[in-house]
């Protein structure tokens, strides 16, 4: 019985070392969003795992597009400005860093099957 369930640990290690793998490459990608195409400034050397930090910043960036352009009104006071950017950042980042687990998942899943 022991020995089963620590087989079953030792099957499931490599899917959580490549995640793990793969979000540490993932975060030293970089690139920019112009016109809602992404493309990489700094590459990971792999091209799925910059493909998975294209796809969070262009399915998350569109959504708060309009609610950045609205905080850079001049009539917002600059110290009411920095606290709405500053919680935008905060659901931006929220979005693309599940976006990125979602396709560090995927990634992982097709690379394991």
């Amino acid at each position: 019985m022991i020995l089963a369930a620590l087989l079953m640990l030792q099957a499931a290690a490599p899917a959580i070392d490549d995640a793990a793998a793969i979000g540490q490459r993932l975060s030293t990608w970089r690139g920019t969003l112009k016109d809602g195409v992404c493309k990489t400034r700094k590459t990971t050397g792999d091209a799925e795992v910059d493909r998975i930090g294209c796809s969070a910043m262009e399915r998350c960036t569109p959504q708060f597009e309009s609610r950045y352009a609205g905080a850079q009104d001049r009539a917002i006071r600059p110290e009411v400005k920095k606290v709405m950017i500053a919680a935008l950042n905060g659901e931006l980042t929220k979005c693309v860093d599940s976006e990125r687990k979602a396709g560090i998942a995927a990634l992982v899943a097709k690379r394991g099957a």
